[in-house]
């Protein structure tokens, strides 16, 4: 129906009425659902403001284009049945922000790691969730200039908690596992359960509920209703 009404814009209202309920009798129950579902795709009653165009709701009034569901209305003054443009574009619009409010929601999402901050992250290690917390690799001691006599420096030593492991200037597993190769875990601590529940995390091996559930899941079948078996004879009020 759809398809159909966008294939006639252009035309005028009167002839796509005429063609929709031609071939119909008043009887035929195709008749009644295109007269049902008429009004949900096309604006039929219209008026033109000094703003623009407005249609006639059932339940809001007078509204602009804009912020009606049809995506088909008639014009006022032509009578030609034409594409909501006004509409089409603020659906483009709803929908480019809701991909980019969902964008910004999955930055930092990854299976073993979530993203909290520049310097806090959460990480997955054998099932279990712990908070990193992330400080800069300490730049290497000054070498001594040649010729000079040399003295004993302390240089600063880290170690990663995560990686168990000493850090150096360049390793690749932190570039991977945080993103940044000057970074390293400085700190590690367990979630506790209330963390767990607050960033929608469980202690498990299984692979993420995101794709185990929503991805990995088979679809069931839906089944064929049936109503509960009566036992014995029924009785004469039935």
């Amino acid at each position: 129906m759809q398809r159909y009404l966008e294939k006639q814009v252009g035309r005028t209202w009167d002839e796509v009425y005429s063609d929709l309920y031609r071939p119909l009798d008043r009887r035929d129950r195709l008749r009644r659902d295109i007269e049902r579902s008429l009004p949900d795709l096309v604006a039929a009653t219209t008026v033109r403001r000094d703003r623009g165009v407005y249609a006639l709701c059932s339940w809001y009034g007078l509204r602009p284009l804009a912020e009606i569901r049809q995506r088909l209305y008639v014009d006022p003054d032509s009578g030609r049945l034409l594409r909501n443009q006004p509409a089409l574009d603020a659906d483009a619009q709803r929908r480019r922000a809701r991909n980019q409010r969902l964008l910004e929601q999955r930055v930092g999402w990854q299976p073993e790691f979530r993203t909290l901050g520049a310097m806090t992250q959460l990480h997955r290690i054998d099932g279990i969730w712990y908070e990193v917390r992330l400080a800069q690799v300490p730049s290497p001691a000054p070498r001594p200039a040649t010729g000079a006599r040399s003295r004993s420096m302390k240089q600063a030593f880290a170690y990663d908690m995560l990686l168990q492991q000493a850090v150096h200037r360049c390793n690749g597993a932190r570039c991977s596992r945080y993103g940044r190769c000057d970074l390293y875990a400085c700190e590690k601590r367990q979630l506790n359960h209330r963390e767990l529940v607050e960033h929608r995390l469980k202690n498990d091996t299984a692979p993420e509920i995101y794709d185990a559930y929503f991805r990995c899941r088979p679809r069931r079948r839906p089944g064929k209703y049936r109503g509960p078996i009566r036992a014995g004879g029924r009785h004469k009020e039935h």
